[in-house]
């Protein structure tokens, strides 16, 4: 317990000592051996303060240990989970208080240390209800459902008998469980309300002592997101794919397209995509980013594989130049391996069968199921005029992609509407760039370029500048950035980025 002064207690309540020693009764106190004033102090408990003051306590005396909070409130009204959980949450948001640091700072040290990861919505949603409520802990206890959530008959020892049977990687079942627990404990209620419990248990709980830590691993990035905790514009979700699908190109060839897209993680809305020939590559990522945030804003998060496009420095938040960097976006990578760990592949699967399997030109997932006039080198399928074009492709894909935001989806999260409407009834803050050549500028094509008679050479093209001002970089290097889709101009930076011309 810690123990103040009384001026101290009336800076922390602002009022005067007077007024403090005035009611001395309202508060817990002693008196111990002093110098002066016949030897004796009156020394207050700071617990019995209000929470406010409490705080504000703990904040300005970072060397004392933040004190767990009473779990004895409540008894009987809410479970031992739903107090601790409580508990857990007020001591994160005294730690940020105490801490003086931005949300954001603080989050990028907490969640480090922590197996349990804070978003940034949580954690505001979590203060904003502690200080309306007067710092009172009971703000913060999940009772969704009613008040007697979580309520339950089973006598704690038996649910933990139950418990240390049921909770193994031999998977016993909970039939075999009870009936042993039963043995112990005959007065334990119906098996029926033993299910019941073992549905609420976390899946992520049972993944791993079921299944093992593998097996947690592996459908950790899946399971563990809460999208009712993430606003539309928050995290966005890229990847490439392989599509199952031939197009002709303007001339005459037949290739195998792939298709780069970003989605929304809440509301999982096709924000931009672009469908090519060429294997995917960094330069594509940032060209579907660019299109993504022209028409929707700029994300706070991006989530991506671990593939060596997304990770390219021009890509990379330890790269200064990179998009990343400048648009101060943070990076999030998913497992290495595990397609699960990537929202965006369910939009694959669907691609694949409501896109795909409409065209003459579907190759199928695998050997055995290309169809029998598919079965073809590209050469002799170059000669087959059913094969539609790479434009005529593009241009249905246009209306699949709206078609499919429009649509009411029945994932998690979605409540039966369509990802359109889910999107901006959870868009909050859009932060936008409003010069469009800017955001070409940075989603472009970054190289160096050794200045060579007032100009520079990239592709076989001499880009001159007539006013001169490469000259005095003659034989330097210089950065240069370019919008591979439009080579008419190029700009020209030295290497600490300063713009020349």
């Amino acid at each position: 317990m810690v123990w103040i002064t009384v001026n101290e207690t009336a800076e922390l309540l602002e009022i005067t000592d007077s007024a403090i020693l005035k009611s001395i009764a309202k508060y817990q106190h002693k008196k111990v051996t002093a110098v002066g004033r016949g030897g004796k102090k009156i020394l207050i408990s700071l617990d019995s303060l209000p929470n406010t003051a409490q705080s504000k306590y703990y904040v300005a005396h970072p060397e004392i240990e933040l004190p767990a909070l009473d779990l004895t409130d409540f008894e009987g009204k809410y479970t031992k989970n739903q107090k601790e959980e409580a508990n857990y949450k007020a001591h994160v948001i005294r730690c940020f208080w105490r801490s003086g640091e931005s949300a954001n700072k603080f989050l990028a040290k907490y969640n480090v240390e922590q197996e349990q990861k804070i978003t940034l919505r949580q954690l505001y949603e979590w203060q904003r209800k502690f200080k309306e409520s007067g710092q009172n802990t009971e703000s913060l206890i999940d009772s969704r459902g009613g008040y007697n959530k979580g309520t339950c008959s089973i006598p704690a020892e038996a649910w933990d008998q139950f418990c240390y049977l049921y909770m193994t990687e031999q998977q016993r079942t909970i039939k075999l469980c009870y009936d042993l627990t039963k043995k112990e404990y005959p007065t334990i209620p119906s098996i029926g309300v033993f299910e019941r419990k073992v549905k609420k248990i976390p899946k992520l709980a049972l993944k791993r002592r079921r299944e093992g830590p593998e097996a947690l691993n592996n459908c950790l990035p899946y399971m563990e997101r809460d999208k009712s905790m993430v606003y539309s514009n928050d995290i966005w979700d890229s990847d490439h794919h392989t599509m199952n699908l031939m197009g002709k190109t303007k001339n005459g060839k037949v290739r195998r397209l792939y298709l780069t897209a970003w989605a929304d993680i809440r509301s999982t809305k096709i924000l931009s995509w672009v469908i090519r020939v060429e294997d995917p590559n960094t330069t594509v990522i940032k060209k579907t980013l660019r299109l993504a945030m022209e028409e929707y804003g700029v994300p706070k998060e991006v989530y991506t594989d671990n593939g060596k496009d997304y990770k390219a420095k021009e890509f990379s938040q330890e790269y200064p130049d990179s998009i990343i960097s400048i648009l101060g976006i943070n990076k999030i990578y998913a497992t290495p391996y595990h397609g699960q760990a990537k929202p965006i592949e369910r939009f694959w699967r669907t691609t694949g069968e409501r896109f795909c399997k409409l065209f003459y030109s579907y190759i199928g997932d695998k050997t055995e199921n290309r169809p029998e006039h598919m079965k073809k080198t590209n050469k002799e399928l170059e000669k087959d005029p059913n094969i539609p074009t790479i434009e005529y492709i593009t241009e249905v894909f246009k209306g699949y992609v709206k078609e499919y935001n429009s649509l009411p989806h029945g994932g998690d999260g979605m409540d039966g509407k369509s990802p359109d409407q889910i999107y901006y009834e959870n868009l909050k803050d859009v932060k936008r760039i409003e010069n469009k050549d800017a955001l070409k500028l940075l989603c472009g094509k970054i190289i160096e370029r050794i200045v060579r008679n007032n100009g520079i050479k990239i592709f076989d093209t001499f880009f001159f500048n007539y006013d001169g001002l490469l000259a005095r970089y003659f034989s330097k290097k210089v950065k240069v950035c370019y919008d591979p889709d439009d080579l008419e101009t190029i700009f020209v930076f030295d290497m600490d980025f300063r713009f020349i011309c």
